[in-house]
């Protein structure tokens, strides 16, 4: 809060200058290491399976309370994100070009908040780290429950042993950890923003005709943005260069928006 504060009257000329080629492009992908978007389904879906809805019956009053909710979060990580973009613009100067994401992280919170902000870090970071685990652990046991039959024991094993991985991995460093989950989150994180954006719509705009082919034209326009990081980027260079966007692994986005739209056509135009 009071790097925000302060940062609105910071003097543009000691603002530091961003080593990427694109910064708007670059936040973007960036923000897909967050795992934001796809723990809050996962750990949303959790919350709202679990809280009691006696007061709350009909669909519309259960939607208005969980939009209240949305916006109070949401509200909070931008406030949250925020900070973090003016903080890194303000300090900028004072870290490496090659400096990793950890030292400046760890650099930010010593420079603004000293030596408590070291403790404070860690505490956030911990309980950031765990409210996603859980959220994950439970949502990938819930949906394998399901497909067993709602089979507790089932429930109990996928459990235990996604978080056995989830606690040797989180013993490399986050660097490692962020090279390993990049080529899956280029792929899935594409979905998650259109199912997202999709069910905020109103219905007559979100059919099920609709939500099919948007969501089956971001997977298709995702898998290059996947290969990029699984094989050398020049052996897809031509498939690039004819995408809107590829080059900046946002491949996806227009075409999701034209199916979108023609989608809504052809209904409108059917009734």
């Amino acid at each position: 809060m009071v790097i925000i504060g302060l940062s609105f009257f910071a003097s543009p000329a000691i603002l530091g200058t961003s080593g990427f080629e694109n910064p708007f492009i670059d936040g973007i992908l960036e923000g897909y290491q967050t795992f934001d978007a796809i723990a809050g389904v996962v750990v949303g879906a959790v919350i709202i399976i679990s809280l009691d809805y006696s007061n709350h019956t009909t669909f519309e009053a259960k939607r208005t309370l969980i939009r209240k909710a949305g916006f109070i979060a949401g509200t909070g990580l931008l406030l949250i994100y925020g900070g973090l973009i003016f903080a890194g613009a303000l300090y900028a100067s004072t870290f490496a070009e090659n400096a990793s994401r950890t030292e400046v992280l760890a650099g930010l919170s010593t420079q603004t908040l000293g030596n408590f902000g070291t403790t404070f870090l860690s505490i956030l970071v911990a309980l950031a780290c765990f409210t996603t685990a859980v959220g994950i652990v439970t949502g990938t046991a819930d949906y394998i429950k399901g497909v067993f039959n709602n089979s507790k024991k089932v429930y109990i094993i996928t459990a235990a042993i996604a978080s056995i991985i989830g606690i040797i991995v989180g013993s490399y460093q986050v660097d490692f950890i962020i090279t390993l989950a990049v080529p899956a989150l280029m792929f899935l994180y594409p979905i998650t923003i259109i199912l997202i954006v999709l069910n905020t719509l109103p219905e007559k705009y979100a059919s099920k005709l609709v939500f099919r082919g948007v969501v089956l034209v971001t997977f298709i326009f995702s898998i290059t943005d996947f290969l990029g990081f699984i094989i050398p980027r020049e052996n897809l260079t031509g498939i690039k260069s004819s995408i809107p966007f590829a080059e900046n692994s946002l491949g996806w986005v227009l075409p999701a928006l034209l199916v979108f739209v023609v989608l809504n056509l052809v209904q409108k135009k059917e009734h």
